[in-house]
C-alpha cells in the first residue's frame, strides 16, 4: 500500500506528571493492511492509561477512495471506518490533499471536524482549539509544501496564546514553523509511534513502547469479521464471457460514473478476457495496478485504436477469437459496431468526431500509460468504481457497441422503378436511414444497375428503439 493509502490516528492526551508539570501523550497510528490491530492496541493504551473518556484523537489520513478498507467501509451500511472513529472519541480529521475529495471526508464532514490549515475553499476548519487540562492545544494540517498555513491561521486565532501547538505533516520540517513559536511547537510526521512530550521544561520528546494485546475489542472483531467476509464475496461479471464481443454492464457501468466524475466525453479501457464471477480479493489483484487519466483524441486516433482492436479479431465462420498478442481497448459513451465480414481496414463502423474529444482512460497504468503517452493521469481512485459496478450487480443493459459476424452494410442494387421510398419499403428500413449512407442520392437520378449502401436493423436495435 501507497503512502498515500495510509491512515494515520493522531491521539494527544494531556496529563499531570507532578504540580509542576504537564506532558502529552501523542500517538501516530498508521494504517496499512494491520489497521485493526494497531487500533486496537491504540484503544488498549487508552484503557490502560485511564484516557478513553476523553482522549484527543487526530485521524491524519487514509481516508481517500483508494484504500481497501475505505473500500469496504463505503459498501457497508454503517462506516466501519466511522464507527472506529466514533469508538476511539476522535477530537478531528487532518488528511492530506490529495484525499480531501474522498468519499469517506465528505461522509464524515459535519460529523467530526475537518482541518486543513492551508488555504483551501472547501468548507474545512483551518485549525481546532482544545482546551485540555488547563491549557489550550492547537491542532494544525499543513497538506502542501511550500504552505501559507501561518498566513492563513494567524487572522483566525492567536497562536502566541496556545501552550502548545501540533502540526500535522507528511515531512516534518521545523523550518515550516516561525521563530518566536517553535519553542511550543511540535511537528508530527505521519507513521506509527507513542510518545511522551512534556512541555515545560522545553520540547521533548520520548517515544514509548505500544504493545499489542493478543485479544482484540469486540468492536474491532466484529469489523475484522466483517472485512474477511466482504474478501470473499463473490460477484457476477461475464458469466456469458462475452466482453471482448461487447460491451458487458460491467464496464457500462464503470464508465457512467467515471466519464460523469471526469466530466470527459468518452472512456477508452483496457479489455482482456474477465472470469464468470470473481471475489472482492480477485478484484483487488485484477484491478490494483489500474490508473484514470485523460488524453485529446482526434477522429483519427479514435479510429486507429479501435481498428488496431478489431484487427486481433479473428472468425472462421464458426468461431470468433481475439488474438492475445497486442493490446485490446473499447470504448464506453457512443455506439459503434465491429464488422467480421469486412477486411480488418473496413470493420469499424462509428460516427464522425468533427472535434477532439475529452477521453478517460482506463487500464493497468503501465500499459496505458506506453498506450497514450500524453495521457494525464488523475486523482481519481480505479477501484472505487470497479467496486462501485460490482455492487450493482449485473443488470441488463444494452451494449452499445458489439462485434458482429452478420454484415453492417449491405449493397444493394437499383432496380427498375425503382425510389429511395419504395427500396425502404422493400427492406423494412427507412428513407433516412438510406440517405444516411448514400448522402448524394436523388430519386430522379437513381440509375438500373447502380450500388448503394443500405444497413438492416439487427435484432438488438430494433429492441432498442421500441
Amino acid at each position: 500500500m501507497s503512502k498515500r493509502s495510509i491512515i494515520i490516528f493522531v491521539l494527544i492526551s494531556v496529563f499531570a506528571c507532578s504540580s509542576f508539570s504537564l506532558a502529552f501523550y501523542i500517538m501516530t497510528l498508521d494504517i496499512k493492511e494491520d489497521f485493526l490491530d494497531n487500533a486496537n492496541a491504540i484503544m488498549e493504551f487508552m484503557e490502560t492509561t485511564g484516557i478513553k473518556s476523553d482522549p484527543l484523537l487526530v485521524c491524519t489520513g487514509g481516508l481517500g477512495n483508494s484504500t481497501t478498507l475505505n473500500i469496504f467501509s463505503q459498501t457497508q451500511l454503517d462506516s466501519p471506518v466511522r464507527t472506529i472513529l466514533d469508538e476511539l472519541n476522535t477530537k478531528c480529521v487532518a488528511p492530506p490533499r490529495d484525499e480531501l475529495d474522498g468519499e469517506l471526508i465528505k461522509d464524515l464532514k459535519g460529523h467530526i471536524p475537518i482541518v486543513v490549515s492551508d488555504s483551501v475553499q472547501q468548507g474545512f476548519d483551518s485549525f481546532i482549539k482544545i482546551p485540555f487540562a488547563g491549557i489550550d492545544i492547537g491542532i494544525f494540517n499543513i497538506t502542501e509544501i511550500p504552505s501559507d498555513w501561518y498566513e492563513n491561521v494567524k487572522t483566525k486565532i492567536d497562536l502566541y496564546a496556545l501552550d502548545s501547538i501540533i502540526i500535522i505533516m507528511d515531512n516534518p520540517e521545523l523550518k515550516i514553523v516561525p521563530q518566536e513559536i517553535r519553542s511550543k511547537t511540535f511537528v508530527i510526521p505521519r507513521n506509527t509511534a507513542v510518545y511522551r512530550v512534556d512541555i515545560e521544561f522545553g520540547p521533548l520528546l520520548t517515544e514509548v513502547n505500544l504493545n499489542k494485546p493478543a485479544n482484540l475489542y469486540p468492536v474491532f472483531e466484529e469489523t475484522k469479521e466483517q472485512y474477511a467476509k466482504w474478501l470473499n464475496k463473490e460477484y457476477v461479471v461475464d458469466p456469458q464471457q462475452m466482453t471482448q464481443l461487447q460491451e458487458i454492464p460491467f464496464y457500462s457501468q464503470i464508465g457512467l460514473m467515471a466519464k460523469k466524475d471526469a466530466a470527459a466525453d468518452l472512456m477508452f479501457y483496457y479489455n482482456p478476457p474477465l472470469p464468470a464471477t470473481m471475489t472482492t480479493q480477485e478484484a483487488i489483484t485484477i484491478f490494483k495496478d489500474y490508473t484514470l487519466g485523460i488524453v485529446h483524441l482526434e477522429n483519427s486516433n479514435i479510429r486507429k485504436l479501435l481498428l488496431r482492436s478489431g484487427a486481433l479479431i479473428s472468425y472462421d465462420g464458426f468461431e470468433t477469437k481475439v488474438r492475445e498478442e497486442g493490446n485490446y481497448y473499447s470504448l464506453y459513451g457512443v455506439k459503434y459496431y465491429i464488422d467480421l465480414s469486412k477486411v480488418p481496414l473496413d470493420r469499424l463502423i462509428i460516427k464522425t468526431f468533427t472535434k477532439p474529444q475529452k477521453t478517460l482512460v482506463f487500464g493497468p497504468k503501465e500499459v496505458v500509460k506506453e498506450n497514450f503517452p500524453f495521457m494525464k493521469e488523475l486523482d481519481l481512485s480505479p477501484l472505487y468504481y470497479v467496486f462501485w459496478a460490482l455492487n450493482a450487480g449485473n443488470p441488463h443493459i444494452e451494449p452499445s457497441w458489439k462485434v458482429t459476424a452478420q454484415p453492417y452494410l449491405y449493397t444493394y442494387t437499383i432496380q427498375k422503378g425503382d425510389t429511395i421510398n419504395s427500396i425502404a419499403a422493400k427492406l423494412g428500413i427507412t428513407p433516412e436511414s438510406i440517405k444516411a449512407f448514400n448522402p448524394d442520392l436523388i430519386d430522379m437520378y437513381l440509375t438500373v444497375g447502380q450500388h448503394i449502401y443500405v444497413h438492416i436493423p439487427y435484432d438488438s436495435e430494433k429492441r432498442s428503439d421500441q
